[in-house]
Order: structure tokens, then sequence, then C-alpha cells
């Protein structure tokens, strides 16, 4: 790695470690595991987190009838998680890929990565 590209990641390091609260989006296929909720509890009580969305992903095994399937059922878990909390009509939830991806130069669209996009190119950081 380049001196330049090393100093780069220092520096990306050094502000994930800092006090600084982050900016999150998170992607999650809610509805697969258990962990997933710890973890976007976690996220949200977090004093050093700032969530700003939480994106639902599509998932396929026995917990689902295909990607689009499991991509619905982990969406209405973070409804039902969020309706749980005070404020929780205050994150907003996307809906994720009702796909998977077949190859890096095939996109597969969705309000979720839109929202991504967006958040991305809106941003002073």
């Amino acid at each position: 790695m380049n001196e330049h590209r090393k100093h780069l990641v220092g520096r990306i390091l050094a502000d994930i470690r800092s006090d600084r609260k982050k900016k999150v989006i998170v992607d999650t296929d809610a509805y697969n595991e258990m962990d997933d909720q710890f973890s976007i509890l976690y996220a949200l009580c977090s004093d050093r987190m700032e969530v700003i969305a939480l994106n639902a992903a599509p998932f396929d095994n026995d917990r689902s009838d295909g990607f689009e399937d499991g991509m619905e059922k982990s969406y209405e878990e973070l409804l039902r998680l969020t309706a749980l909390l005070p404020d929780g009509d205050s994150f907003p939830v996307f809906r994720g890929s009702r796909r998977s991806i077949e190859s890096t130069s095939h996109a597969a669209p969705s309000p979720a990565a839109e929202n991504i996009i967006s958040e991305a190119l809106e941003s002073n950081e």
C-alpha cells in the first residue's frame, strides 16, 4: 500500500474510533436470525451512532420462499421492531432488493439502494 493510501486509511480509522457521532444506515435481513434485532437495537440506542435509515435485506433459506419473500419478511420485521420504540416512526424503513445480484455489472435496484446513494451524495462527511 502506498504512503498516501496508508495515510488515508489511518485518517478513516481514527475517525471511526473518535467520539464523533456517526451516521449509520443499518442494512439487515432482520427476519433471518435473532442476532439482527440485537444489533439494530444497539445501533438505535447508541450514543455514538445516528441511525438515519433501516434497510430490509433479502435472504433465501428455509425461513423464506426466495429472496423477495425474505426481504419482505425482513421489512415487516423492521416495521414491527420500530413500532415497539417510543420514537420508532422517526426511523425510515426501506425495502431492499427483491433478487440477488447476478453479477457486478447488473445492479439489483431497490428503494434501499436509492436511499443509500442519495444519503451518500447529500452527506458532507
